[in-house]
């Protein structure tokens, strides 16, 4: 890619090898001092305006002027310029002295000969229009001229440089007068797009067929934003719009584009990632298989940075995950597959590093957590078995929260061995209980007072009892007995019940039982970070609670490591 002059109206440029990303500047020796239009040859760049013009190799990096003869055009801005083939085609424009033209000239650079052009037939005069060079016909469209006020013209003309002769390009169906528009030849049809329509930026459009002298709308189905003075490239099947600027309540310089098929009229978004800044007035060519863009400027100023959009699937992002083929993305179709997505066991290389599965494999939360291994889409982990929730900060049930436990419920089987030294009381393990209270109560108050259980406590015989039996040491006096009632205890979730669950129980028990000043305590639910130290928590699996300093000497501590909560 060769870029030369600008707005600054500088005689400098660079020639761009995209393969290798590098520069290398052009020559200034014989380079025309201001902007113009610019044409490839195939061989050569030639450059024409304001100041003249002239031809230049990069392979040689060498300048040559261009003779302005008899028949050269008046110098001017705002025109535009085709590539025949063999004859570089200026048309309209302004001219140095602030006419509108719509006349030209022919140029040959071969032999540096310039030919008139014929202005019979020829579109009025105007500047900022489009040209497209359809194979053997350049058809320029739209512009403005200043002739008592702004007209803003959907007018053109077909001009065949082999019988010098025009054509005008028919108004019926035609968008709307427009400037800072652009245009391209899409095999076929010339694709007009975008611009300035005298009150607004648009983002309508047409297609022209010059053989039938017709125009059809370009679908306003997901078109880019209205803008103008952006940029337009053909790929060989897609028209590329990119850049470019909205001027509305706000001026703001646009770096979004969109791709568009004039067979199917249909326009898909241009992808965002790593697009340059928001520009306008840039340049951008194609390369075969990339539209490099450079240059251009906004109101704070100009670029000389640029990038290149790629349109070929190997350097495309097919499937939004950031990475196209070209940066590693061995399936394009799958945004959960990319370099750097995680592995997972589905017989798939889901990072493309050319490794399908092979790794460490875990499943199970909690309690069940395991680990195994993936082969092939085969995982060898099995998670573990649930249990009950206990307060033991370990997800028990494995439902992904830790100590979410339920208030032990269920009936207990209590029973008294009498066949030891020392009567023993216990009773069946209750599903859930971290712990275990037991209440002794006298059996001739509870009938005396009708079943008063707050008056009939005597004692708490055991209060968080971890086991499920102990020894009595106490008999009742003669002509009198005792009762045993025990509930289960959860440390996060709190006291269960001293019912039986028996449907002849009349009423609960608990509350005139928990009444009774003998009666053993109901901590409140406990967990790691109510600021207790409970039974089950130490320094490591709770340091919120259990920590030196708060005059608890958990077990994890003693004198040595904690001489203030410990000595």
């Amino acid at each position: 890619m060769v870029v030369r002059g600008g707005e600054n109206g500088s005689n400098t440029g660079g020639r761009y090898d995209p393969a290798i990303d590098a520069w290398t500047p052009t020559s200034t020796i014989g380079a025309p001092p201001a902007a113009g239009t610019v044409v490839w040859t195939g061989r050569l760049m030639i450059v024409w305006g304001s100041s003249g013009g002239a031809r230049y190799d990069p392979t040689t990096d060498t300048w040559t002027g261009i003779t302005y003869s008899v028949n050269a055009p008046l110098l001017r801005i705002g025109h535009t310029a085709v590539w025949t083939g063999s004859l570089m085609v200026i048309w309209g424009g302004r001219d140095i002295y602030g006419s509108y033209r719509n006349d030209g000239g022919r140029y040959d650079p071969e032999t540096d000969t310039w030919f008139p052009m014929s202005t019979t037939n020829v579109p009025p005069p105007r500047w900022e229009h489009t040209a497209v060079w359809t194979g053997n016909l350049m058809v320029v469209w739209g512009g403005y001229d200043t002739v008592f006020g702004y007209h803003f013209l959907n007018t053109g003309g077909r001009y065949d440089p082999a019988t010098d002769s025009w054509l005008p390009t028919t108004t019926v169906d035609a968008p709307s007068g427009r400037y800072t528009h652009t245009a391209v030849w899409a095999g076929s049809l010339m694709v007009v797009w975008g611009g300035w329509d005298g009150s607004s930026h648009v983002n309508t459009g047409g297609r022209y067929d010059p053989a039938t002298d017709s125009w059809s709308p370009t679908s306003m189905t997901n078109a880019p934003s209205s803008r103008g003075w952006h940029t337009t490239i053909w790929t060989g099947d897609l028209m590329v719009v990119w850049g470019g600027y909205y001027d509305n309540v706000a001026s703001t310089s646009l770096n979004t584009g969109s791709r568009y098929s004039p067979v199917n009229d249909v326009w898909r978004r241009a992808s965002g990632i790593r697009a340059p800044s928001g520009r306008f007035l840039h340049t951008s060519v194609w390369t075969g298989n990339l539209m490099i863009v450079w240059g251009g400027l906004t109101y704070d100023g100009t670029f000389n940075d640029g990038g290149a959009y790629a349109i070929d699937p190997f350097f495309v992002d097919g499937d939004g995950d950031g990475f196209s083929e070209c940066l590693g993305d061995c399936n394009d179709g799958n945004p959960a597959v990319h370099p750097g997505a995680p592995e997972i066991c589905d017989a798939a290389d889901n990072d493309c590093n050319g490794v399908v599965d092979a790794f460490t494999s875990s499943c199970g939360v909690g309690g069940c957590f395991s680990t195994g291994f993936c082969t092939a889409g085969v995982d060898s982990c099995v998670p573990g078995a649930p249990s009950f929730e206990v307060c033991d900060n370990v997800d028990n049930d494995c439902d992904g929260f830790v100590d979410n436990a339920l208030v032990p419920s269920g009936p207990l089987s209590v029973a008294i061995d009498v066949t030891t030294a020392t009567p023993i009381l216990g009773w069946s393990v209750l599903p859930g209980a971290t712990a275990y209270d037991v209440v002794m109560g006298d059996l001739s108050t509870l009938v005396s007072t009708g079943g008063d259980f707050t008056a009939a406590i005597r004692s708490c015989l055991a209060d968080d009892l971890e086991a499920n039996a102990l020894s009595l040491d106490a008999s009742p006096p003669a002509g009198s007995g005792f009762f045993y009632l025990v509930r289960g205890v959860n440390w996060c979730a709190g006291a269960g019940t001293y019912d039986s669950g028996d449907a002849t129980q009349v009423g609960s028990r608990d509350s005139e039982i928990d009444a009774s000043p003998l009666t053993c305590t109901q901590p409140p639910p406990a967990y790691c970070g109510d600021d207790v130290c409970n039974g089950y928590e130490d320094s490591f699996s709770c340091p919120y609670d259990c920590y030196c300093g708060d005059a608890v000497c958990d077990p994890t501590e003693d004198c040595f490591v904690c001489s203030s909560d410990c000595c």
